[in-house]
């Protein structure tokens, strides 16, 4: 039997409208809004904690809620914690999920929140392999890294209905992954699921099937379990920094050696400049404050990280604990775990260095004992 809960064809006449709440009857269960046959919203999958579009629905006071999805039944539910409370739960004319609590006091029933928040909320507002983020873009709708707009003109004019493309086409057998997180997941009509592969198994299960796109962990819980695959295109996208789940993109291989070479040699040039900061940050778990605020902006933040781990491998002082540059390309494109660096040869110790000289004694002109020489023109 499918429930679903219709909106009233308006607000004086309750017969039924063309607005529908229900679990979507494909792919892996979400809940999505319908005008008639066309999807207005979704809620994201269930993550194990919540719907990953939908960041507000976490432990309150005022109501529990569950996700249920076996082999006899699948549902979700919220129940009041405190019974003697008045609450609606409805689907409006205009495609909103609001929820009210009727307030004694005042006779009138107050919203207490609502599924769409925003302009990001609205079906594929960015097309097949865009984005949506509400804070930080003007306008709203940008590419995945690796994707281009499929029409151009359109796109500079905001008609994103045509979404991206990619940059470098597949191969299957030179393929990789690009981790990213803090975003609602694609959604899943083109989906396949386990229960109880991990995380390596799930990757290896999209490398060998060719038009596996995307791969996760189904739920998020107790370190991540399950697997997820995604065939096609990626599908409504948005941004929100808060949630937990990772997803792992397919890209060509040239395309992540290329994105790996131009981080290696942004976050590089930072390290040889700043080497001594740069491990005091990284001894201290703040390697990020090292990056240029407009990197942090157009990369992913795990990324960023692990290309200034490699770049403090690149500088130690034992030539056998640097990576050489296919290690390097390896290490980038890879997530398994790296090395601990050791202090870099590079690493000046400015301030033991200048202790260890008495009053009495003239510094070296440089912290490295070496000297320096002043080109002027004559």
């Amino acid at each position: 039997m499918e429930w679903s809960m219709t909106s009233w064809k308006s607000p004086d006449d309750p017969s039924k409208g063309n607005i529908s709440c229900k679990l979507a009857p494909y792919g892996y269960p979400e809940i999505i809004v319908m005008d008639g046959s066309e999807v207005k919203y979704r809620s994201g999958l269930w993550d194990g904690l919540r719907f990953s579009g939908v960041p507000n629905i976490k432990p309150n006071p005022v109501y529990k809620y569950e996700f249920v999805y076996n082999d006899k039944e699948v549902f979700y539910r919220e129940s009041l914690v405190d019974k003697s409370i008045y609450w609606r739960f409805m689907t409006s004319q205009d495609g909103d999920v609001p929820l009210f609590a009727w307030i004694e006091k005042t006779q009138k029933w107050l919203p207490y929140e609502t599924a769409n928040t925003d302009n990001c909320d609205r079906y594929a507002l960015c097309g097949a392999n865009g984005f949506c983020n509400i804070i930080q873009s003007s306008p709203v709708c940008g590419c995945l890294n690796g994707f281009v707009p499929k029409s151009p003109a359109d796109w500079d004019m905001t008609d994103w209905s045509n979404g991206c493309v990619r940059k470098t086409p597949l191969n299957c057998s030179g393929d990789g992954f690009r981790k990213l997180a803090g975003m609602k997941m694609p959604e899943t009509k083109s989906t396949w699921f386990s229960n109880t592969m991990n995380l390596r198994e799930c990757k290896n299960k999209c490398l060998v099937k060719c038009n596996c796109t995307a791969y996760s962990n189904l739920d998020i819980r107790n370190g991540g379990s399950g697997c997820m695959l995604w065939f096609g295109d990626l599908i409504d996208i948005r941004v929100f920094s808060e949630n937990e789940q990772e997803i792992y993109i397919r890209m060509a291989g040239s395309e992540l050696a290329q994105d790996a070479d131009t981080l290696l040699r942004m976050n590089g040039s930072l390290l040889v400049k700043f080497v001594d900061p740069a491990w005091r940050l990284f001894e201290e778990k703040r390697p990020l404050e090292l990056a240029a605020e407009s990197l942090l902006i157009t990369c992913n933040l795990s990324e960023v990280l692990r290309s200034i781990h490699v770049g403090l491998l690149c500088v130690q002082e034992n030539p056998e604990d640097r990576p050489n540059m296919s290690i390097v390309a390896l290490m980038l494109r890879d997530d398994d775990t790296l090395p601990q660096p050791k202090q870099p040869g590079f690493f000046t110790e400015r301030d033991l260095n200048e202790a260890s000289y008495s009053s009495n004694l003239s510094k070296p002109y440089s912290v490295n004992d070496c000297s320096i020489s002043e080109l002027k023109p004559r």
